[in-house]
């Protein structure tokens, strides 16, 4: 579990490297509007392939390691089921663009511009699962290697695309990018999954009730996360304009990382937990100490350097958006103790708990976030961030402690003590 999470963390690690390399380049080359629209098209597309995607990635991380050799089909099924949901979403969108999303209006402006989006937003879908068919699989190692060679693929495409494409080259180099690691990520998958055979697979594998139980609940709640974590540079363009959201945005995808450890360790815990569901309790410990001791000392490090950091972009992002930066990565400490319980609730099959622990987020998120950019600025998003995982934290520590084993050492000790 250790190993496969420090895997996904490295993962992180490469990605925010060549991310940061990636937004240094594009904050040079293009104008803080181009960088806005773009950004917001980059998250309309990934949102619309979070919700296609049907939360089949907690589901591949859920069930991939009992299945035995049904591996290679509930990946395929889990890749078809994605990329049908996908084209009818992003046609949806593009046929309403005007309503929910004008300032993307040219996204539908062209045969050529629809058939892009279109073809992005399936190929996200796919990319979207393959790391987690990889983590299923016991291949975590892969991942940082698959995601750093994207990385390096849309950092020379965004090069290239300056001259080609000056008003979506940023847009562009992010989605053909993603050409070049498809075929071989998943030739990988296919092949790691023929090689399995029917190791790890359970007693009594799940049935497709299970699955569908365990998937049909958990999707409510990654739709609530994807929406609290994708739309708001969409809020912001609409609410503050293109210039806003490209200085929003480079805070945004700095502070992405960050969240991203939770989140990767939380993934490593899963399979764990799945596969040997009796050392839940040590796995919990481990897996807490490990993300603290990664996310804490970053955290506070990006906050305090904030200014510094997006001066490398220019002073007028180090102007803009270092508050909405310090206040978006100190908020990443109190989401350590979030994405745990989630992980948890996951694996207990809990699936209520995970549902509303992610709409408190969405929730408090997407009402404080407008409401304070109205009176503060782009920081005033940063400090929605903060307070909401705040208080998600506290009220899950305060309801439900026992799932942390917080109050395990007491339980034993009364155990003990007791006759007989």
């Amino acid at each position: 579990m250790l190993r496969d999470g420090y895997a996904l963390v490295a993962n992180e690690g490469v990605t925010a490297v060549l991310g940061l390399a990636y937004w240094l380049i594009a904050a040079r080359e293009y104008s803080p509007g181009v960088v806005g629209i773009n950004t917001a098209a980059i998250s309309a597309m990934m949102f619309i392939a979070g919700v296609a995607q049907l939360n089949l990635m907690s589901a591949l991380l859920r069930f991939v390691p009992v299945l035995g050799g049904a591996r290679g089909r509930f990946i395929g099924a889990c890749y078809l089921v994605a990329g049908v949901a996908g084209l009818g979403c992003a046609a949806v969108f593009l046929l309403g663009v005007d309503v929910w999303a004008p300032a993307l209006g040219a996204l539908a402006s062209s045969p050529g511009m629809v058939a892009w989006f279109v073809a992005a937003t399936l190929a996200w879908c796919v990319f979207n699962l393959q790391d987690s068919a990889l983590t299923g699989l016991g291949a975590a190692v892969a991942v940082p290697l698959s995601n750093g060679a994207y990385g390096v693929a849309k950092l020379v495409l965004l090069v290239a695309l300056v001259s080609i494409s000056p008003h979506w080259g940023v847009y562009g180099s992010w989605t053909a990018g993603l050409l070049f690691i498809l075929l071989p990520v998943n030739a990988m998958v296919y092949a790691r999954a023929r090689r399995a055979g029917g190791a790890g697979a359970a007693a009594a594998p799940p049935t497709r009730r299970q699955i569908v139980a365990f998937a049909a609940p958990d999707y409510v709640g990654a739709l609530l996360w994807l929406a609290a974590m994708t739309l708001m540079p969409v809020i912001v363009v609409g609410l503050a304009g293109p210039v806003e959201n490209g200085y929003f945005s480079v805070a945004w995808m700095l502070s992405g990382p960050l969240l991203g450890i939770s989140t990767s360790t939380g993934a490593a815990f899963v399979v764990a937990a799945a596969g040997d569901p009796a050392r839940l309790r040590s796995h919990t410990r481990a897996v807490l100490r490990q993300t603290a001791w990664l996310v804490v000392p970053a955290a506070l490090a990006v906050a305090l350097a904030a200014p510094y950091v997006l001066r490398l972009f220019g002073e007028a992002y180090a102007d803009h958006a270092a508050g909405a930066l310090a206040l978006l990565a100190l908020s990443t400490i109190p989401n350590i103790v979030t994405t745990l319980y989630v992980r948890i609730y996951r694996v207990q099959g809990r699936m209520r708990a995970v549902v509303a622990a992610l709409a408190a987020q969405c929730g408090l998120v997407l009402t404080l976030g407008p409401a304070l950019l109205a009176t503060m600025g782009i920081a005033g998003v940063g400090l929605a961030w903060l307070v909401s995982q705040t208080l998600v934290a506290v009220a899950l520590l305060w309801l439900d402690p026992r799932a942390l084993g917080l109050r395990l050492r007491a339980t034993a000790a009364r155990a003990a003590d007791a006759p007989g």
